[in-house]
């Protein structure tokens, strides 16, 4: 069996009235030392709708410049089929001028480029690099699927020591949805989840051992799932693995499995991208439109200090430099972020944290960060979820500068 046929009719009713009636999921999920924080669409600033449907995100060879190709249509066309009504759209973002360029050329050839792309409701786009390893020591072979199509059961083979891995998906009614041998060492692999999302896996090879595995949130409406696409791309070095799934790109390193930021376009000229630090840039009327959540706290983007905003972020995930030279992009984000500053009263710092009373203790040390620098706070009493706090010593110095809404870390 080839690729061709793989996760048609993949749409279930369960699946379409979770898609139809939830509200918008996590945009990007961190995990840290047992703790996660989600980034998330501030609703009442835009709608998921005005974010971009995309057909497929290419990497340039050279990790400079992301093609992403937005599709657009009817929802008479859609449910016509008429494909003639179907128009693109070529949006080229330069990594190294941190910005979205005109450059139709370059756009034509990197659309050329042999990339793994496929349609949630009709047949994939696999090619012949799909199924092998690009120096042809792994072969992948569809052993079983459902009768819907979906892939049940996969057969890696290695034909250097001749030696097999069967991958399968155990859950019931779902199938592996993707997969793609990037380079010579390493496969990524989708599944259904059964939570509505999808599973992605980092294996290495020969070991097929699992490095990383992250979860995707389905990002369209059922009344947009005909253009539902996902599709992967990377540098000629496979430094870098871009992953988009309906309107979302997400950013991975390959050696490590990595989960390096995500990236939305709002119309043609607006974008928002975001690390896995919290560091972020884009358009300036878009940094109000997203906030991280840890448990119960939200903290709007741009309520974090002005380190935060990294205006060589593209360059950053696309893999073109990964110093981290600043505070800001040191932070454990998920593991670091506890809370936020509540109110401040004088002196007195109000720390809000939904588990102040685990995570503060009294005598403790917390910090925010302005201007690119830690300011230490000291825990003086600490609550259920809040805690009293206040400056000493050196941060003293930064009484006045710290206001409600900044991001704590500990």
């Amino acid at each position: 069996m080839t690729g061709k046929n793989v996760f048609s009719a993949i749409i279930c009713p369960l699946v379409l009235i979770f898609i139809s009636c939830a509200s918008v999921p996590p945009l990007a999920t961190i995990s840290s030392n047992g703790k996660t924080v989600d980034l998330r669409l501030n609703e009442s600033k835009r709608s998921l709708k005005e974010f971009l449907t995309i057909k497929k995100a290419v990497l340039s060879p050279d990790k400079r410049h992301l093609l992403v190709i937005n599709m657009y249509m009817g929802s008479a066309a859609i449910y016509n089929d008429n494909i003639e009504q179907i128009q693109y759209d070529y949006i080229l973002l330069d990594a190294a001028k941190e910005a979205i360029i005109e450059d139709r050329a370059r756009s034509e050839a990197l659309n050329a480029l042999k990339t793994p792309h496929f349609k949630m409701t009709g047949p994939n786009y696999y090619n012949d690099e799909q199924w092998n390893s690009p120096d042809r020591r792994y072969n992948a072979t569809i052993t079983q699927t459902y009768p819907n199509g979906l892939i049940l059961r996969m057969e890696v083979n290695d034909t250097l020591t001749g030696k097999s891995n069967i991958i399968y998906n155990p859950i019931i009614s779902l199938g592996l949805g993707l997969h793609w041998f990037i380079g010579n060492s390493m496969m990524f692999i989708g599944t259904e989840d059964t939570n509505f999302k999808m599973s992605l896996s980092f294996m290495s090879l020969p070991g097929f051992k699992k490095i990383k595995s992250y979860s995707s949130y389905y990002t369209l409406g059922y009344h947009e799932w005909n253009d539902y696409y996902f599709s992967f791309s990377s540098d000629s070095s496979f430094e870098t693995l871009v992953v988009h799934n309906g309107r979302l790109i997400m950013f991975y390193e390959f050696k490590t499995g990595k989960y390096l930021g995500s990236l939305m376009l709002c119309g043609k000229d607006k974008w928002f991208a975001v690390s896995s630090t919290g560091e972020y840039d884009g358009t300036e009327d878009m940094f109000d439109s997203f906030y991280w959540i840890y448990e119960k706290e939200t903290i709007p983007v741009n309520k974090f200090d002005k380190s935060f905003r990294n205006k060589k972020l593209l360059s950053h995930l696309f893999g073109l430099r990964r110093e981290k030279t600043t505070e800001a992009s040191r932070i454990d984000l998920a593991g670091q972020l506890i809370g936020k500053v509540r109110e401040v009263k004088g002196a007195e710092i109000i720390v809000s944290s939904s588990r102040a009373a685990e995570t503060m203790k009294m005598g403790d040390k917390v910090f925010v960060i302005i201007d690119g620098k830690r300011v230490v706070i000291d825990v003086r009493f600490p609550m259920q979820t809040i805690a009293k706090c206040s400056l000493s010593g050196q941060s003293a110095a930064y009484q006045g500068k710290i206001t409600a809404g900044m991001p704590v870390f500990k």
